[in-house]
């Protein structure tokens, strides 16, 4: 088990998104700094990471969360518990559920945070710009 915080510039891992928009993101130094470590800890490692934009991992059940299968329920269990409790006003703020739920089925945009380049890669241009019309497009 590895703690991002011990990647991360005075502990903080995560930070506002450019352009705006409700929620943080996670910053991408401590990430990269942590798959480093234990890409050199263990070499023969798989790398999986979890995101809406992946490829969905089902199963066939009356109610599923993906196509796999757990140990038990309980993990199960706590992904619906934590997808229907966002959904109760005031749990989360209004425009963090509206923003982040998934509306037609259809999965998020890409999202950045700090800092405004990393490894040669750029935050675009428009989320630099505060043209929120042109963020929107």
């Amino acid at each position: 088990v590895y703690n991002l915080r011990d990647f991360a510039v005075k502990g903080q891992v995560d930070d506002y998104p450019y352009g705006g928009g409700a929620g943080m993101v996670l910053k991408i130094e401590p990430l990269v700094a942590a798959l480093a470590a234990i890409q050199e800890a263990y070499p023969e490692s798989y790398l999986i990471l979890l995101s809406p934009q992946g490829r969905t991992f089902t199963q066939t059940e009356q109610i599923s969360i993906g196509d796999f299968i757990t140990m038990g329920g309980e993990i199960p269990a706590l992904v619906i518990t934590d997808a229907l409790i966002r959904a109760i006003p005031g749990a989360i703020q209004p425009e963090s559920y509206q923003q982040e739920t998934f509306q037609n089925s259809q999965l998020d945009f890409a999202t950045y945070t700090r800092p405004e380049e990393f490894a040669g890669l750029k935050v675009p241009a428009v989320l630099l710009s505060g043209n929120h019309k042109e963020i929107d497009k």
